[in-house]
């Protein structure tokens, strides 16, 4: 098989399609999205669930039918999926999961506050001086890896003010976490990520 990417949204769709099929005694189920977008950890755009699992039909790994409702103009507006696991290649792709997974390189980070820098085992990543990846690192760096900090704390310590409009401020803050990833996704060469987002929280991962 293909050395498939290890990412984290394959991998949770994956994981949930399995789960569901296993609750449904290995028969066809319906993966609607508005159902899926309210489990924890879900991939939070629609797109991403319909192409991973495009995905996955393509490998052959489940068959897939469209399910969805024909719009007054004639659009047809796809609302998810019925899904069967083809067992042996679904099997076959859990398996190659987990040979990728235990081979996983070890990543350590360390934040120098004063150059703005990161540097990921030995590589620098550099970060804009003062501007939001650089805050929002400063704050994450004061916490153990693994301990989740409310994205209010990360808003308050990166800005100084209290939240306002939550919905504003916490993308903002979730979207420099997003920038950080894929500074060091360029910069290291890699597709860990440093930071997650979980619960309204992000922890830092190594």
């Amino acid at each position: 098989m293909k050395k498939l990417k290890l990412d984290s949204d394959f991998i949770w769709i994956l994981k949930t399609i399995k789960h569901i099929s296993n609750a449904n005694n290995g028969n066809a189920f319906e993966y609607l999205f508005d159902d899926v977008l309210t489990l924890e950890g879900a991939p939070a755009v629609r797109s991403i669930h319909e192409g991973t699992i495009s995905q996955f039909e393509a490998m052959g790994v489940i068959s897939a039918q469209e399910i969805g409702n024909a719009l007054h103009d004639g659009v047809f507006k796809l609302e998810g999926f019925k899904i069967q696991i083809l067992k042996s290649k679904f099997d076959e792709i859990q398996k190659e999961l987990s040979i990728q997974k235990s081979a996983v390189k070890t990543y350590t980070s360390h934040f120098f506050d004063s150059k703005a820098l990161i540097k990921i085992n030995t590589q620098d990543i550099p970060l804009p001086a003062y501007a939001n990846e650089h805050l929002l690192c400063r704050v994450m760096f004061e916490y153990m890896i693994g301990e989740p900090v409310d994205w209010s704390i990360i808003f308050e310590k990166m800005t100084g003010d209290e939240p306002k409009d939550k919905n504003k401020n916490s993308r903002m803050v979730r979207d420099t976490m997003h920038a950080v990833n894929e500074r060091i996704h360029e910069l290291a060469k890699t597709e860990r990520d440093l930071f997650e987002w979980k619960n309204k929280c992000i922890k830092r991962l190594f």
